[in-house]
């Protein structure tokens, strides 16, 4: 993978934080190590979403965000992260609906 033309040769993750170019910090660094953009996309929503569900103790309230904000999101994220997100939310939300079922219609 290239790194982006708009990266500055020589410059590291702390010389663009000093100079308060935070997308050029994480993009720039995550392109020289392979990953690119999506990949600190992914980081960080996966962050977001970790933080709330350590802070809330539900598994439904990232769920529902990542829902929400679902066209922004998964247009930024890497690949692997949609289909394993797509895997996750069909199996979980079909098995939470199985289990209410079980659970309550007997």
């Amino acid at each position: 993978m290239q790194v982006p033309s708009w990266c500055t040769a020589g410059n590291g993750f702390a010389d663009y934080l000093s100079e308060f170019e935070f997308i050029k910090a994480f993009g720039c660094t995550a392109s020289e190590l392979g990953g690119g953009f999506s990949t600190v996309a992914t980081l960080v929503m996966g962050g977001i979403a970790l933080g709330i569900y350590v802070r809330t103790g539900s598994v439904a309230l990232p769920t529902v965000l990542i829902m929400l904000t679902g066209g922004v999101v998964l247009s930024t994220v890497a690949a692997p992260a949609v289909s394993i997100a797509t895997i996750l939310v069909l199996v979980f939300g079909g098995g939470i609906i199985t289990y209410v079922y079980w659970r309550f219609a007997r």
